[in-house]
């Protein structure tokens, strides 16, 4: 995530999910764009808005408008002052000279319409997937004794027959309201909490499915456009992108319990079992709250753009848009290490030993050893992978861009398959069996399965 830093203070984005088709490829597309008069800003949430790394321009009802900062699918202007209350036209020309074009109120929004006449019905859509096996039938009697086979080959060296752990069922459960753009995942031990980002100025939503059967078990309000989440062994957390907060509900009942500041343009969340660490993208930190109160236990500076967060037993280690890493001592706040990963490091996760980093912008990850921050390694998975987990075993890569999700082994990189899953994969989780997978473009979940063992 590429960044310009904004000068104003506490700024809130809206960040959308979207990406392109194959075929439009740096073709950029609009699919939100809204303006907060009172902060002086117009978020504009889309994809291929920077395919070259540099920033677009924008126009705002003709009138050039100051870009505050940007990244591939989003961009963040300033509001004209000599805009009056109206809706005018955004233009947006990307870094590859293609432009697209969307509408923006600018000033207080009136009050609905009338409904309109309900238009004809659409075509039919498709067979859905086919539903779960019925019950084996009764026994049947057994049949007679057929003649005797011809002499085997040899009974085979047993010893060396392996057993495999194939990660080929798949289904999918709805996640949340229609156009919600599921992002941030989590398990809590039975469920999975799915975070509804996009809910325009209203509150946000989280979703618990039940892990075993994927049921919805409940949907409960938090903050404006929530984004990242964890859990700490009671409650679950949800960052407010937009509402710069964090929201802390009781797992068990969805109660919420508290919501509590944090900096700008928070991000991503991480416990490290006692505190709960939140980026802060615009401000250039992470926020320490205490779990068991939410009381502010520090901020402290990282680089810049923080975005991904995660906890190696020690140290923070958090990603900046500038192609980095920082390693905090948890017990301080301090930076005691900065490396070198991939082009804008989006997502990370601690294997045990090492450090894995999911580079949005160079389809790679890259993994460190959390000791030293030394470099083990760069392997290649899909477009623009943005979310990643651990399974005990193999590393999971959520491509938003091609719309699968990648399983590399631990302990050599090696890529071991890849698998397709929803329209634009944002968030990846893994239950103690199963992997799941927030798809932001379809409002999904994939549960991913081990076919055999």
């Amino acid at each position: 995530m590429k960044h310009c830093k904004l000068n104003t203070a506490s700024a809130a984005l809206l960040l959308m999910l979207s990406a392109p088709f194959a075929s439009q490829a740096q073709t950029p597309v609009i699919s939100n764009a809204q303006a907060n008069v009172a902060k002086g800003y117009i978020a504009v949430a889309g994809a291929n808005f920077s395919p070259t790394g540099a920033a677009p321009t924008v126009t705002v009802g003709g009138i050039s408008s100051t870009v505050f900062s940007f990244t591939d699918t989003l961009v963040v202007v300033e509001v004209p002052l000599t805009l009056a209350a109206a809706s005018y036209l955004v233009t947006l020309t990307n870094s590859a000279s293609l432009s697209t074009e969307a509408y923006v109120t600018v000033g207080a929004v009136g009050p609905q319409g009338p409904i309109g006449a309900t238009g004809p019905a659409g075509a039919t859509g498709p067979a859905g997937p086919q539903g779960p096996q019925g019950t084996p039938g009764a026994t049947g009697a057994a049949g007679a004794q057929g003649p005797q086979g011809a002499p085997g080959v040899g009974a085979g060296n047993q010893s060396a027959i392996a057993t495999l752990r194939w990660y080929t069922g798949t289904i999918t459960y709805p996640a949340g309201p229609a156009g919600s753009g599921p992002v941030g995942i989590a398990f809590d031990g039975a469920n999975i909490w799915v975070v509804n980002q996009y809910n325009g100025s209203t509150p946000g939503t989280v979703t618990k499915l039940l892990a075993s059967t994927g049921e919805t078990v409940g949907t409960y309000d938090v903050g404006p456009s929530p984004w990242g989440i964890a859990f700490d062994g009671t409650n679950i957390w949800v960052v407010n992108n937009y509402g710069d907060s964090v929201t802390k509900l009781l797992a068990s009942p969805g109660a919420t319990l508290g919501t509590y500041p944090v900096g700008g343009l928070p991000g991503y969340i991480a416990f490290d079992g006692t505190n709960i660490w939140v980026t802060n993208g615009q401000s250039n930190n992470v926020t320490k709250l205490l779990a068991s109160t939410g009381a502010n236990m520090g901020t402290y500076p990282a680089g810049t753009a923080p975005w991904g967060i995660a906890f190696d037993g020690t140290n923070m280690w958090v990603t900046n848009s500038g192609g980095t890493v920082n390693k905090l001592l948890a017990a301080t706040g301090a930076i005691i290490g900065t490396y070198t990963v991939g082009s804008n490091p989006y997502a990370i996760a601690f294997d045990g030993t090492n450090i894995w980093v999911a580079n949005q912008l160079s389809n790679n990850v890259t993994k460190l050893l959390a000791s030293t921050g030394d470099t083990v390694g760069t392997y290649p998975v899909g477009e623009k992978p943005q979310s990643i987990a651990f399974d005990g075993t193999n590393i999971w890569v959520g491509n938003f861009g091609s719309g699968n999700v990648t399983e590399l082994l631990a302990a050599t990189g090696a890529t071991v398959g890849t698998y397709p899953v929803g329209k634009y994969p944002a968030g990846v989780a893994f239950d103690g069996a199963n992997i799941w997978v927030s798809n932001g473009g379809d409002n999904t979940v994939t549960k991913i399965s081990p076919a055999a063992q």
